[in-house]
């Protein structure tokens, strides 16, 4: 300010002496000076307020619009752009952003943004990459179409789909990074196939704390979650986590930062739930051997348990519970302690069937079973004296506990036949009397299995094989010289 006024007081003195200097001097200081100042500040408010409604533009740009864009943080240190339409949160590409913005900003509908557009876009995209998607919440809409796919099609309950999902989240937010989560095997193909997703962005596992076998863990620090069989079904869920992984993860995450994670969220649940999830939270090895005992085991005098049987029962225990075999092996059975004279109620089908088997059963023989079919055999043996008490699933796991030299196909035990049904014997046997009907015009094999399914009902065949085993069957005896354009030259059938 002295510099100022020390600088008008030199001119004034410079001037002293000349009448029209001072006038024009007194016209600068007291008339123009002011009218310069007054632009200034005309300039300066037109200049805060384009500011502010630049600011204002881009922090509510993304609101008003039907899609609102979020960053995340992947591998190597990398932000993506991740839109949100309220229902989808899918990948994008900044280009896209940005033309929406520079579109967005037209001169009929901003005319004093529409010049500074550029910049406009180039500070909206920055504020995009501090906004980051972990820290959104979802609409109802996305979180209740997640839920609904997985109940009760995976899980039978909606809270044990969000204990599942808060599980998920708080490996994301590195919350209850102590707990381990015990999982059934039928459920490793949809977790591997999220965790792929997860590693591909990420760079790291996001099914780290769960896990398929007992490895020691405390029992204070595991939990039990529980799938259906149905997630074993790739087809059910293939693209649905394709298409909506970070929907999964982000409402997982949601859940996780909405209730202060899994553990905080199931002891807010029924005791029901409780108990299925925290099952080992209190028990010790000796809890669990002796509830065991009191549901599985029975004092007999004229009947006792072999090794295999205990075992097995001790299997069917820790699948009851949805658990892994939670106790050693060795030091399982040093706890069970003398079992020879005890029983079980749960051995009565197993027992039929091994029965069953030994009887009916020839292994090392070229020949191919359904898992379904053998249930449907072993029915008929038992006759109506005696009901079936096993189901499928069961019998898979009897046969590959009793029985660990069958070779499986999926659900096909490969190389044995029972003599309660000669696949080969009847399809030969219809051929046979078929033959004539066969070789008055070249069939496809759809036909001639429903020929061969008419002659087995007429018949009354023990069973009917399935169509592909049918035309594996017919595969392995037509020489390809006789097939042509999906048919069996009738030709073949004059051998």
């Amino acid at each position: 300010m002295n510099e100022l006024l020390e600088n008008v007081k030199k001119l004034y003195l410079k001037y002293e002496g000349d009448e029209a200097g001072l006038t024009r001097l007194q016209t600068y200081v007291l008339n123009d000076i002011n009218d310069m100042m007054e632009m200034y500040e005309e300039e300066k408010k037109e200049k805060k307020e384009i500011e502010d409604n630049i600011v204002d533009y881009i922090s509510t740009f993304f609101y008003k619009n039907e899609n609102k864009y979020y960053s995340c943080l992947v591998r190597e240190n990398e932000k993506i752009h991740i839109k949100y339409d309220g229902l989808d949160f899918e990948i994008c590409n900044s280009d896209i952003i940005w033309h929406e913005i520079i579109t967005d900003l037209n001169p009929h509908k901003f005319p004093k943004l529409s010049k500074f557009k550029h910049d406009i876009a180039k500070r909206a995209l920055h504020n995009v990459l501090e906004n980051d998607v972990f820290n959104c919440i979802p609409e109802s809409t996305t979180i209740q179409k997640i839920i609904e796919f997985m109940s009760p099609l995976f899980f039978k309950t909606k809270e044990e789909v969000k204990y599942f999902l808060s599980a998920i989240g708080d490996r994301v937010n590195m919350r209850n990074s102590d707990l381990l989560y015990y999982v059934p095997e039928i459920s490793r193909e949809f977790l591997t196939e999220l965790n792929v997703y997860y590693s591909d962005y990420f760079g790291v596992e996001l099914m780290k704390q769960f896990k398929f076998k007992y490895r020691g863990y405390p029992y204070n620090k595991s939990r039990l979650i529980k799938f259906k069989r149905s997630i074993k079904n790739v087809s059910y869920w293939n693209n649905f986590v394709k298409n909506n992984f970070f929907n999964i993860l982000i409402v997982s995450v949601h859940y996780s930062s909405r209730y202060g994670g899994s553990q905080k969220y199931v002891e807010k649940q029924s005791i029901d739930l409780q108990k299925q999830i925290l099952y080992l939270n209190d028990k010790s090895c000796n809890d669990i051997i002796a509830e065991f005992q009191k549901d599985f085991l029975k004092d007999s005098t004229d009947s006792h348990l072999t090794h295999d049987e205990m075992y097995f029962l001790w299997k069917i225990f820790c699948e009851n519970k949805n658990m892994p075999l939670i106790i050693y092996k060795q030091e399982f059975f040093t706890k069970i302690g003398d079992y020879k004279n005890m029983t079980s109620d749960y051995l009565i089908g197993i027992r039929h069937f091994r029965s069953f088997w030994d009887e009916t059963i020839t292994t090392n023989t070229p020949g191919e079973y359904e898992i379904s079919e053998i249930n449907e055999l072993f029915t008929i043996w038992l006759n109506s004296n005696k009901e079936n008490t096993v189901n499928e699933y069961q019998l898979l796991d009897i046969i590959k506990h009793f029985f660990p030299q069958i070779q499986f196909e999926g659900k096909d035990l490969l190389n044995i036949t029972c003599s309660l049904w000669d696949k080969h014997q009847d399809i030969q046997k219809c051929i046979l009397n078929n033959k004539d009907k066969l070789k008055e015009r070249d069939h496809n094999l759809l036909e001639i299995y429903k020929l061969y399914c008419s002659y087995a009902v007429l018949n009354d065949f023990a069973n009917i094989v399935s169509k592909k085993y049918f035309e594996k069957y017919m595969d392995n005896m037509i020489s390809k010289d006789f097939l042509k354009n999906n048919k069996v030259l009738k030709d073949f059938w004059l051998n």
